[in-house]
């Protein structure tokens, strides 16, 4: 190791998952730790018994947890112990655990997350029966018992946390590494210790992370961690994109100077953001650290060839290495260790067949034999094929060969000749994509986002230009001098300073900008820059500052004026902007259409003379045309100067770096990532009643109602971020839609699909008169400018006025536009009882969602049965079965078959709640109430339309379908009801006014609305549900009445809200029967004040504001007791107190209205009953 650490290694990855977890398989997280085991083994010199590596069905959830203690801990305590109070000979060793597949999220059920939700891994058998993901804590817990023995921690995490990633990605398009969250009930072993929000931490996903350990994360919490594609035999080979780059830079990293964990960062920031713009690794902990404690590479990174056959020499490096088609190595005898004095090689291989990590190569000298295992080094470096791939998703035939026609070679005449720069493929992974989107060509990323405006689709030359245009752009900020062994790896750095003045000679000088949370630099418009070069080699070298600006540009900030090139001085550094001279300065700046952008700033660094002005070129959308730069004719062209006209000129020809002992070519770049925001300041419009006001930067604007006046602000994620001190909080979705992606995701603001940066919230300063004139009459009207995709049904707006979030404003006819009806006062007196945030002063926030589609489930009666999911796979889907997912398997619906059921059967019929389906109910008799001795032959399950319909109307549905099914007096059959909410009434109704109590043994009947909800007569029933479904998982709430409020369906003058009324004529008619009956009823009516978690006065607060119109409380509404939708009094009175009490039964019993089958009260409760105790 040279002196340098031991390491010792655990790397996971998972692409394909146990069938029985139902988990979309990933396809390059594999590749990413096999790549990195080749790196550690080959350029660092680890041990293979210091590397432990899982993969796939290796990497089961104990399985991971037993090998960081065994081998990281273990090894760890060993050394420790070995050493004992001496003081080590050698450095201590470094630990690296490296973990590439599904990130996810599970159910925190401590209380101690703010969002109710742990972040988790998601190892390969998670998601089956009595299996969990690895969740922060856990991990933690593993950390810091390793900190005990090594503060040499490094910690890789190239995965996410958010999102549902339930759609199905075509293999063109690069995947993101998330699933949906794991919302099944979750072991309570969290320890004391950890239980608080203390543990979270800013950025990073909101990994734990102490003082001893270093964590690298493949993206921030809001954003996706993308895979990334490259050739492995003319196919697509896909890897994690943070770890690809994170490996070559291993690869690439200088002999005598490592890196510290800042500018690997960096480096590999610069990298990811060159190709997802949306996507930025995090580094957090002691990044300042030398990398892995001061590892160092060896200095002759040797490959064997390990084997011969099919006409190769195949060598164990390939494409994570560096190695494309076409580089050269030197091949020595089989014993040589070193190239010193390994005396002149035997032969020269030339790659030919390249792979992930093995390559083909054939010798170029003809007829030299090459021993097996003999060792090769690098000669030479072939930089790639520069032609950009394009897949084209264009379904008319004729638009796809006349588009395929113009990017193809042309006449010497006529049109611009992009084939140079682009090349059409049918299939794999590309670097853009031209999508047929609404009639108008897309220039797309390989994700799918959109890069440029889109273009008519006559107007071919203009897409061909501009794909030219990006080719060369990202061409220009790949340039890298991938040689091994370069002289210059990690001699020049570049780094980003504030210029400021000394207060008291006003001479300038610089210091370093404050840094985000995820270890960004973040630089507001109109603050002034220096760029700090360094040069850390022992020779002079010309430098050339580029920016890659966010239109596509590329500018050269340095030299400034043409042919004045000075050389750095070797060991010196070079402030390029620190100036007194207004005129010497530079000021960030921001375009009128951008709110915030990522810039990215390059050095190229030579030991010859170069001219750089070729890679310059306009914004979009520029002249087609590229500047040269003259050479004069005695000047042979270096290798670099090659490599740059190839860079803009397109073309396959073969672009080779330097050879090793060329120091005269000798070049090396280096990169810093750049967020430039827009001030909050200038962000801020007036708003005036009556006037539109355009937000150009978001492409959004504001129409207010006559007599308000306030003003807004549209915040990005960094702006927000940074106005907060470096706090995400306010970024963070509302607690009870944090488990629902698969319902409500967060809607950009502004463009959705670009790769711009949009924006995340919307602050309107107003004060309670402006408010006030905000009303479902007069709404205040936001023209958001988005292209709904075909999974949307509608945006919905939510409020949060520092308290809590309120549904406020939804999308109808016009899907562009989204009505603000109301706006909640602010009160002085609120408390941040959901979350912690700073203060909001006059200020309300609000957020867009967009709706997902869900398919309506099929109506009327079905048949359930229980699946576990370790048999799903045994047992296909039946015709006419639909299935329902449930933590523990799926539920089988199908249909109903008369006279099924034998003389004897045992029968179970759940029937749900308003806005609610039945699978929660049905999984709570098929899974639960087996557990306990209660067992059905049958399960029945009635789902039925609850907005439109009559409640009677439903129960005479019910009652009419089973008696198709063969019930009826005297059946011989035992049939219990279990029902919730509404559904007790359409049970009742079934039992009482259409001859169910013919049939039917038992009802158990939980919150029933027996004589209305008062909620329902305020016209306050769906607004107070959808804010308590926004306000906390706490309540386990149906999402389908905020769904159904979006969609404009669930309104309180349906029928069906209408029918619970307490004076309506249904609740009249069913009380006021006086059929006989004999059905006995079980009654659980629950009683909840208050969520635990909430203050009691920020309670009462949020009660006024949702009942607004009725200007009172929950319990000056109902009188009494209640569970949050019905009253105690409600729920007793049946009939009016009239029901023959030798039939009834009730139990009142702490819960509330959505929980009465999951709470451990009434669970108990309904087992005593069924069990006749």
């Amino acid at each position: 190791m040279n002196g340098s650490p031991t390491l010792f290694a655990l790397l996971i990855g998972i692409d394909n998952y146990d069938p029985a977890g139902r988990m979309r398989s990933l396809r390059g997280c594999v590749n990413d730790v096999q790549a990195l085991e080749q790196v550690l083994k080959a350029r660092y010199g680890v041990p293979v018994t210091n590397i432990r590596t899982l993969t796939n069905k290796q990497a089961k959830h104990q399985a991971i947890k037993r090998a960081f203690r065994d081998h990281l801990i273990g090894n760890a305590k060993k050394w420790k112990e070995a050493a004992g109070d001496q003081e080590p000979a050698d450095p201590p060793p470094a630990f690296l655990f490296h973990f590439s597949g599904h990130g996810s999220q599970a159910r925190d059920e401590t209380g101690a997350e703010p969002d109710g939700f742990d972040e988790t891994l998601v190892p390969y058998d998670s998601r089956t029966p009595g299996v969990y993901d690895i969740k922060d804590w856990e991990l933690g817990q593993l950390i810091e018992e390793l900190n005990r023995y090594s503060d040499n921690v490094t910690i890789i995490l190239d995965c996410c946390h958010s999102g549902s990633g339930t759609r199905d990605i075509a293999e063109t398009v690069a995947q993101t590494r998330r699933c949906p969250p794991d919302l099944r009930p979750q072991p309570k072993r969290r320890p004391v210790a950890l239980r608080g929000p203390q543990t979270r931490s800013v950025g990073g996903a909101n990994w734990e992370v102490g003082g001893k350990h270093v964590l690298l994360a493949g993206c921030r919490d809001l954003e996706e961690s993308n895979e990334y594609s490259v050739r492995d035999m003319g196919a697509s080979h896909w890897r994690g994109a943070m770890s690809y780059f994170m490996g070559l830079e291993l690869l690439q990293m200088g002999l005598d100077r490592p890196l510290t964990y800042r500018e690997l960062h960096e480096r590999v920031r610069a990298q990811v953001n060159s190709r997802y713009r949306n996507q930025t690794p995090q580094c957090e902990g002691d990044i300042d650290r030398e990398l892995f404690g001061g590892i160092r590479p060896q200095r002759d990174l040797f490959f064997a060839v390990v084997e011969q056959s099919g006409g190769f020499h195949w060598i164990d490096g390939g494409v994570a290495h560096g190695l494309a088609e076409g580089s050269q190595l030197k091949v020595y005898p089989p014993e040589t260790r070193t190239l010193e004095g390994a005396g002149a090689p035997i032969a020269t291989l030339e790659v030919v067949e390249e792979g992930a990590v093995r390559s083909g190569c054939q010798t170029v000298e003809a007829g030299v034999a090459v021993p097996l295992y003999a060792r090769a080094v690098v000669h030479r470096i072939n930089q790639g094929d520069m032609q950009r791939k394009v897949v084209l998703d264009i379904p008319d035939a004729g638009l796809h060969a006349a588009v395929s026609a113009r990017l193809g070679p042309q006449a010497p005449v006529g049109h611009e000749d992009v084939s140079p720069y682009v090349q059409v493929v049918d299939e794999g992974a590309a670097d853009f994509r031209v999508a047929l989107r609404k009639e108008r060509l897309e220039i797309q990323d390989s994700t799918g986002a959109l890069l440029v405006a889109p273009f008519a689709t006559d107007d071919l030359d203009g897409l061909a230009e501009d794909l030219a245009h990006l080719a060369r752009y990202r061409n220009a900020l790949n340039l890298r001098n991938a040689a091994p062994g370069s002289e210059l790896a990690g001699k020049v750095t570049l780094a980003v300073k504030k210029l400021v003045f000394d207060p008291a000679t006003q001479q300038p000088k610089m210091e370093e900008f404050p840094r985000a949370a995820e270890g960004g630099t973040v630089i507001e418009t109109g603050e002034r820059v220096v760029f700090e070069i360094g040069n850390h080699s022992d020779l002079p070298l010309y430098v050339a500052l580029f920016d890659f600006g966010p239109k596509w540009e590329v500018e050269q900030l340095y030299p400034q004026i043409k042919g004045a090139h000075e050389p750095v001085q070797a060991g010196t550094t070079f402030s390029f902007g620190l100036s007194a001279k207004r005129n010497e300065q530079l000021e960030a700046f921001l375009a009128d259409d951008l709110a915030e952008a990522k810039e990215i700033f390059k050095v190229i660094a030579t030991v010859a003379d170069t001219n750089f002005e070729v890679l310059e070129q306009g914004p979009l959308k520029s002249p087609f045309q590229t500047r040269s730069a003259a050479r004069s004719a005695d000047q042979p062209a270096s290798a670099l100067d090659q490599l740059l006209a190839q860079a803009m000129n397109g073309g396959k020809t073969r672009a080779y770096g330097p050879p090793r002992a060329s120091v005269a070519d000798e070049w090396t770049t280096a990169e810093v990532v750049v967020t430039t925001v827009r001030k909050t300041s200038d962000t801020e419009r007036t708003l005036q009643g009556g006037t539109r006001t355009q937000l150009a930067a978001q492409a959004i604007a504001f129409e207010p109602p006559p007599g308000f006046a306030g003003k807004v602000r549209v915040l990005t994620a960094t702006q927000s971020t940074r106005a907060a001190g470096g706090e995400t909080t306010d970024l963070e979705p509302p607690p009870g839609l944090a488990a629902l992606p698969d319902w409500f995701q967060p809607l950009p603001i502004g463009s959705t699909r670009s790769a711009g940066t949009p924006g995340a919230l919307i602050e309107i300063d107003a004060d309670d008169q402006a408010r006030q004139a905000v009303t479902p009459l007069t709404p205040l009207d936001i023209h958001i400018n988005w292209e709904p995709d075909a999974d949307a049904a509608g945006a919905l707006a939510i409020a949060y006025d520092g308290s809590f979030f309120y549904p406020v404003g939804r999308t109808e006819d016009d899907e562009q536009t989204v009505h603000v009806e109301w706006l909640p006062s602010l009160d002085e007196a609120d408390v941040q009882p959901l979350r912690t945030t700073r203060d909001v002063g006059r200020t309300v926030k609000l957020y867009l969602y967009k709706l997902l589609k869900k398919e309506d489930p099929t109506l009327g009666l079905h048949q359930v049965q229980a699946v576990a999911a370790a048999d799903l796979g045994a047992k296909p889907l039946q015709p006419g079965e639909q299935a329902r997912p449930v933590p523990l398997g799926e539920l089988r619906y199908g249909p109903v078959k008369g006279n099924q059921f034998k003389t004897n059967a045992r029968v179970a019929l759940v029937v749900h709640g308003f806005t609610d389906i039945s699978t929660a109910i049905a999984d709570w008799v098929a899974n639960h109430l087996a557990r306990n001795d209660v067992g059905y032959d049958h399960i029945l399950a009635f789902d039925y339309e609850s907005f439109n319909t009559r409640i009677s109307e439903n129960g005479r549905i019910l009652a009419d379908a089973l008696r198709a099914a063969g019930f009826g007096p005297d059946d011989g059959r035992t049939l219990d009801v279990f029902a919730h909410s509404m559904g007790t009434l359409v049970a009742r109704a079934m039992v009482e006014l259409w001859g169910g109590n013919q049939f039917v043994d038992r009802c158990f009947l939980a919150g029933p609305p027996n004589q209305g909800t008062r909620l329902a007569d305020v016209k306050r029933l769906i607004p107070w549900v959808s804010t308590l479904a926004l306000n906390g998982s706490w309540a386990s709430l149906p999402p389908a009445a905020l769904a159904g409020w979006v969609l404009n369906k669930a309104v309180d003058d349906a029928v069906g809200p209408d029918d619970l009324r307490p004076a309506s004529q249904f609740l009249s008619d069913l009380n006021l029967t006086t059929k006989p009956v004999t059905t006995p009823y079980f009654i659980l009516a629950g009683r909840n004040d208050k969520p635990p978690q909430i203050d009691a006065a920020a309670w009462r607060r949020l009660q006024h504001k949702v009942m607004r119109l009725a200007d009172a409380t929950l319990d000056l509404i109902f009188g009494d007791q209640h569970d949050m939708v019905i009253n105690v009094r409600s729920m007793l009175g049946i009939r009016n107190g009239h029901y023959p009490a030798e039939l009834l039964k009730t139990r009142e019993l702490a819960c509330n209205h959505f929980e009465y089958f999951s709470n451990k009260q009434s669970h108990e409760q309904f087992v005593a009953w069924l069990k006749g105790e």
